[in-house]
């Protein structure tokens, strides 16, 4: 995955290389890095596991923002041209 022969570096989380412009260090540790895709993926669990603590009203929320995203999903609608982009924008805004 070279893009004009930079130097590759290697996601702490998934293990696939990347440009080192795709990946995010992170402060106390500069050697660990995360690439892009990753970052929303982790987002997304941390914010689960937050709201998981929460009170019922965010369980609630978040247990229909996962049965949309699970039907969206199962559908592939996330795959469409126009469609597909505008629900990947929205998912970078749920929890």
């Amino acid at each position: 995955m070279s893009s004009g022969g930079g130097a590759l570096a290697a996601c702490w989380c998934c293990g696939s290389e990347y440009p080192e412009w795709r990946i995010v260090r992170l402060g106390a540790h500069p050697e660990a890095g995360v690439c892009l895709s990753c970052t929303v993926s982790l987002r997304s669990t941390a914010r689960r596991r937050e709201t998981s603590s929460a009170n019922w009203p965010a369980r609630a929320v978040l247990g229909a923002v996962d049965r949309a995203r699970g039907a969206v999903m199962k559908r592939q609608w996330q795959h469409l041209p126009v469609f597909g982009s505008l629900l990947r924008r929205i998912n970078r805004h749920l929890p």
